[in-house]
């Protein structure tokens, strides 16, 4: 009788598979779904994302913005995607952009408002992290759909400064 004992070749291949199968797998995990923060990208990853979504965000990122911050997260199997584009115009220029967003709204919309701005989904100013907005910025939910997408835009007077942002749960 011959027992069923476990070959060397066996492992060999199962030694393979790990390094050519998981380990490319970390790698993309690890890279390309850890964000970026590369604005030169931004109108790559806006042309990504469903249009009605993101029409709000602007075709390219005004030359007079100063203090531009950019991320993009594309998420993964069970997690967030998000991009949020941050900048400061000077005041003519500002105005002129936030215009069209700052109509009033009803009581129940700020109240939804109200609450993104402390959900902490927006990236600090460094774009190293997320936060909580400071109290001076007002959160204007935009689109949503029933896959769990919204966008808005948030808007800071005093700073003279707009958040464009998108998240898919």
């Amino acid at each position: 009788m011959m027992e069923n004992k476990p070959r060397k070749g066996r492992k060999w291949l199962l030694l393979l598979a790990i390094v050519f199968v998981a380990g490319p797998c970390y790698a993309y995990n690890s890279f390309t779904l850890s964000g970026t923060t590369l604005a030169m990208l931004y109108p790559y990853f806006k042309s990504e994302i469903d249009a009605r979504m993101v029409s709000h965000f602007p075709e390219q990122i005004p030359e007079s913005a100063t203090g531009v911050r950019f991320w993009y997260y594309p998420g993964g199997l069970q997690s967030l995607t998000m991009m949020q584009l941050r900048y400061k115009l000077p005041n003519q220029e500002f105005t002129a952009a936030v215009e069209e967003f700052l109509e009033p709204r009803s009581l129940a919309l700020e109240e939804r408002d109200a609450e993104m701005n402390h959900s902490g989904r927006f990236r600090n100013e460094r774009n190293t992290g997320r936060e909580v907005l400071p109290a001076d910025f007002r959160v204007r939910m935009l689109h949503s759909s029933s896959d769990g997408e919204e966008s808005g835009i948030a808007i800071s007077d005093d700073r003279h400064e707009i958040i464009y942002w998108y998240d898919r749960d």
